[in-house]
This record gives C-alpha cells, structure tokens and sequence, in this order.
C-alpha cells in the first residue's frame, strides 16, 4: 500500500496537475498552439491504449509488477529529464508522448488496480481507499512546487526537476512490489500462510474470479468501460486545463497552482468519506452521485471573480470527484474478483485511455476554435453526467450475484 501511495502522489501531482503549468511558458518560448501542446498527452494515450492488452495479463503473474514498476521508474524519469533540451514538437511528442507511456504501465495505476485487489477481500475498500489518499495527496505537494521552480528557474528545470524525483522516488518503491499475498506465504486480508505439516489449512475468504473471456461476456463490463472511459476524459479535459484557465482570468501561475492544493484537500479527504461508504451502499449508485456532483463543480468555476471563490471551487471539486479514484477500481475487483483482474483491466483500458487521450485536446481544441471556456467545459460536464448514466446502470453480473458492489 505505501508504493501505492507514493506512486500516486506522483502521477497525479506530477503526471497531471503540474502538467498544466508548462503550457503558458512553453507555448509562449516555442511557438506551439494549446492544442499542439496537449496533442503529446493525446499520443502518449494512444501507444499507452495499444499495449494495455499485453501489459494487462503481465500485471497478474508473480514478478511482472515489480519489472513494469522498474520498467517506469528508469523509462520516465530518463524521458523528463531529456524535456530540458527540448526544441520541436515531434520530439516533444516523442518524449513525453511516446516515452511518458510509462507512466501509465507500472505506476499508481497497476497497484490500485490490480495489485492491492489481490492482496485483500473483506477488507479491500478500506485497503484501496488508503492506497488512493496518495493520489489526493499529489496536488497538494506537485503544483505548488513546480510553480516556483518554474517561476524561479525556468520551465526546462522543471522538467529536469521531476525526471529527478521520478527516479528517487519510484525506483527505491520497485523493489517492494509483489503481486499477491500468496507469493509470501500469505493469505488474503492478512491471514496467515498455510500451517505446518499435520495442521489445518488455512482457507482464504471465498471470491469468484472470472476469466477475461468470462468477463468480457457481461454488460456490467461494457458499462463499468464506458463509464471509466467518459469520467476520465472529463478528469484530464479540466485537470490539464485547470490552471491554465485561472490564468486566462485573470490569476497568476502561482496563485492559480495554489487552487490545486485545494483541490487536493477536497480529494484527499473525499476518499475516506466515500471509501467508507463503499463498506456500506451500493458502489455503482455512490459512483452514479459522486459524478453527477463533480459535474455541477464545473458551472461554479464560471462564478469566480475572488481567490478564495477559487479556492472553495477547487475544494468542493475535490470533494466531489476524488471518491471516484477509489471506487473505479473497487467495482472492478468486486464485481470480477482478483486473479484475473490485471488481464481484465488490460481489455478496458483501450477505452479509457482513448477518453484520457480526448480530453485534454478536445477542451483545448474547443477553446482555440470558440475562445469560450463556457463551451469547452460544457463538454466536461456533458461526458460526466453521461459517465453517471452509464456506471448507474451497470448490475452486479448474474454468475456473482453475492459479490459487493
């Protein structure tokens, strides 16, 4: 659970939010278009979309997440650490497009997703809701810092400033991973490993896993997909332009990056709230809330005109949206178990990285065409009520009709 928090204070915070933070300098130096910039998030969606089936299956065998974490630990921070020199597009795309796919592979996301559902049952939503704080806990550390390294030293320090920390603080985690509790002797949720000869066995807590065959098979699969797929593309259309339009208005850099501290209060905290009631309601009906709130976040942010209308924005955002990263892949595991769920999540992912590769460009795009915020996060909050449709309507599956969900 640790690697899993650390992974996912730098993902979100580094991989994410700070993101935002380079576009004014390095559109302004370079001469790129909003749009172009973002158009590397679009890519490095698409390479990550295309290896998601192969890379999925490797994340439930005994070493393949400890070598994907190794994988993206030495393959990301080499790729930030070369934005320094940065000069042209293509090889912006290239490094951050193509090379950043390893981000995606063997980071926060393989361990919430298919590595910490592995190791618990009973006590999966509180494990998960811990795991996941990381992720609320990176806007609150990444945007704040990145903003005075950048305003101090330059856009290129900043890159060379997070290669560094990727390294530092994703390779040393490398070494932790492993893929279930059974490689150690152990059972899930804690329990010990088998007794000695001429004891009794330990049995762990019965979980019917599907196959991804079986899986695939389920409309509550499709649904879950296109749900994750829609909700995802409305979290990095406003995320990545998040600071971007608090500057628009009229906010510096560095008071804008203040707002995602805020949000990452809301998101931190958020996780706990509605992990604990995954324990207890129906976790598709809490996901169908949580996401029609976060899209009514959305109509606040036309309402600012003060820093600390900003803020409380941010915040409520925050509260709002961050419940989501802990019951995503909660429902998953719940509804289809853990021994095949790094295979399972391999056959989704295309669809949601299309959405996470959409997002960023699609709001950028709409903004550079219309010069209208109102009608680029309209389109946000369009995909998230449509997200709120979708996960409301997807049953538990009729083979696992005693599993929680």
């Amino acid at each position: 659970m640790f690697a899993g928090l650390v992974a996912g204070a730098f993902t979100t915070g580094a991989g994410t939010w700070a993101v935002s933070l380079f576009v004014q300098p390095m559109t302004e130096e370079l001469g790129w278009s909003r749009s172009a910039f973002f158009g590397a998030l679009t890519v490095r969606s698409i390479v990550s979309g295309l290896i998601a089936p192969v890379i999925g299956p490797m994340q439930d065998s005994r070493s393949g997440p400890r070598r994907l974490m190794f994988l993206t630990s030495i393959g990301m921070s080499a790729g930030l650490i070369a934005l320094y020199w940065v000069e042209e597009l293509i090889v912006f795309y290239v490094l951050f497009g193509v090379v950043g796919t390893l981000m995606t592979v063997g980071g926060a996301e393989m361990l919430l997703s298919a590595v910490i559902p592995k190791w618990f049952i009973r006590n999966r939503a509180t494990a998960m809701t811990i795991a996941s704080a990381g992720q609320g806990a990176g806007p609150l550390i990444f945007p704040v810092l990145i903003s005075a390294v950048i305003e101090t030293w330059g856009w290129r320090v900043g890159w060379l400033g997070l290669g560094i920390a990727s390294f530092a603080l994703l390779f040393p985690l490398a070494f932790a991973v492993r893929t279930r509790p059974e490689d150690m002797g152990l059972q899930p949720d804690g329990g010990p490993g088998p007794a000695p000869a001429g004891g009794a066995r330990v049995v762990p807590v019965p979980e019917h896993s599907f196959t991804r065959g079986e899986a695939m098979k389920e409309r509550s699969m499709w649904l879950i997909n296109l749900s994750g797929a829609l909700f995802i593309m409305g979290v990095t259309g406003l995320q990545t332009n998040w600071i971007v339009y608090f500057q628009d208005i009229g906010f510096e850099a560095t008071t804008a990056a203040l707002s995602a501290s805020a949000f990452g209060v809301g998101s931190f905290s958020s996780r706990f709230i509605w992990g604990y009631l995954a324990r207890t309601y129906e976790v598709r009906l809490l996901m169908a809330v949580a996401t029609s709130l976060t899209a009514a976040t959305v109509l606040l942010l036309f309402q600012i005109e003060t820093v600390p209308g900003m803020m409380v924005v941010a915040l409520l955002n925050g509260l709002a949206l961050g419940g989501n990263f802990v019951m995503r892949p909660l429902i998953v595991a719940n509804y289809f178990g853990r021994d095949h769920i790094g295979a399972i999540n391999g056959v989704m992912r295309p669809l949601q990285i299309a959405g996470a590769a959409g997002g960023p460009l699609a709001v950028a795009l709409l903004f550079d065409l219309t010069d209208n915020w109102h009608v680029a996060f309209g389109l946000v909050i369009a995909v998230w009520l449509t997200s709120a449709t979708s996960i409301a309507l997807a049953t538990k599956p009729k083979r696992h009709s005693d599993a929680a969900g």
